[in-house]
This record gives structure tokens, sequence and C-alpha cells, in this order.
């Protein structure tokens, strides 16, 4: 009796040792679907501008400050209020009242000798901080570069990654470097001709961002 014992428990034993193997050499699949997740943009932009004509470098309080340059323009920003930092695309083109005789010079009139009424015209740009007065950045160091600003044209002129702006921190907070700053700057003919004439002689320049989501720029 002991022995039938025996042989059957050496069969149980036998037989769960097949069971294990088998299920070792079983194959189970898992699936991971991966979906493409396109971060929300969101950056803010104001509606509108103002640019001052002064040729003849008249002085002149804008925003309670008083200027004297050929072209005024108060220095404006953008702020990405992205999780994530982004590339800024610009593209800029100016219309000319049809009734002014002014053209748009490619380069610099500072030292033209010409009487044709024309301005020079271009978009500079700076990335700052949040909170940032924008006065008091480098305006006036500028110095005119068709490979970082942007020239005003009638024809238009574009650039991708005009600047890369960074985004915000975990808590949703502006990190360094998520403003980017601008201003029209530039020059024109103080004497023509033609006279300037406030009523005819004004132009229009418009601008359009567009925005794609980039590395986080360099610290």
């Amino acid at each position: 009796m002991k022995k039938r014992i025996l042989v059957l428990f050496m069969a149980c034993i036998l037989a769960l040792s097949m069971s294990a193997a088998v299920f070792a050499t079983g194959v189970s699949k898992v699936t991971i679907n991966a979906l493409y997740r396109e971060p929300d943009i969101e950056v803010n932009v104001p509606s509108a501008g103002q640019m001052y004509l002064n040729p003849k470098s008249l002085p002149m309080v804008v925003d309670g400050k008083v200027e004297n340059k050929q072209i005024i323009n108060t220095p404006w920003s953008i702020e990405n209020q992205s999780e994530v930092a982004i590339s800024v695309n610009a593209k800029i083109y100016a219309t000319i009242n049809r009734k002014s005789p002014m053209t748009l010079s490619s380069s610099s009139l500072a030292a033209s000798t010409t009487r044709t009424k024309r301005a020079f015209i271009y978009l500079d740009k700076r990335v700052t901080d949040p909170g940032v007065d924008l006065s008091t950045l480098d305006w006036d160091q500028s110095v005119y570069d068709g490979n970082v600003q942007l020239l005003v044209t009638e024809a238009g002129r574009e650039r991708n990654n005009f600047l890369t702006l960074a985004g915000t921190d975990e808590n949703g907070d502006a990190l360094p470097g998520s403003v980017g700053a601008f201003r029209l700057n530039g020059d024109a003919i103080a004497n023509p001709r033609e006279e300037w004439n406030p009523a005819v002689d004004n132009i229009a320049v418009h601008i359009t961002f567009t925005f794609r989501p980039t590395a986080a720029p360099a610290a």
C-alpha cells in the first residue's frame, strides 16, 4: 500500500513539472497604443500699434516720453504662455497711401543725398523676460542686419524661426526668455523735393506671426 501511494505522489510531481514547463514557454502579447499629442499654443499678441514718421527729427511726446527719431514706434511685445517653447515665424509687408509719392528703401538713408521722398523701415526684435520694461532694452544700439531684422517692403518679407521663446514651468508661470519684444526702426529723407505732407504721407505696416512647438532655447 505504501508503495502505491509513493508512485501516485511521484506521478503528481511529474504532472506539475510538465505543467510548469508548458506555462513557461507560452507567448503573451502586449499592445501599446501610441497617440500623438499636439500641445496647446497660447501666445498673447497685441491687435494694433502706432508708428510715427518724423523725417525732420522733431521732438515728439509719445507715451509720455520725448522722442526725436525719424521712425518712432513704442516697443511692444508678445508673450508665450504655452507649456512648451515656440518658434516664431514672422511675415511683414506695408501699404502706402496711394496719394503719397513715398517709396520704401532697402537700406539706410542716413547718408543719402537723394531728394526723393523715401523711408527705410525694419522690424527689430529682442528676447526678454516677463515684467521687463521694454523701453530699457538696447534698442538704440541697433544696426540693421538683414540676417537678423526684417525689412519692411510693399512686396512683403518673411522669416521662419525669427526668434524662439521659452514656455511656462510646471506651475504655469512664464519662464525667463518667454517674451518677444519688437520695435519698428529706421530713417527717412529729411528734406525731399516734395515736402512731407501729414495728410497723405502715411503708411500701414502689417505683421503676421505664426507659432510652432520647438525645443527649449539654451539657457
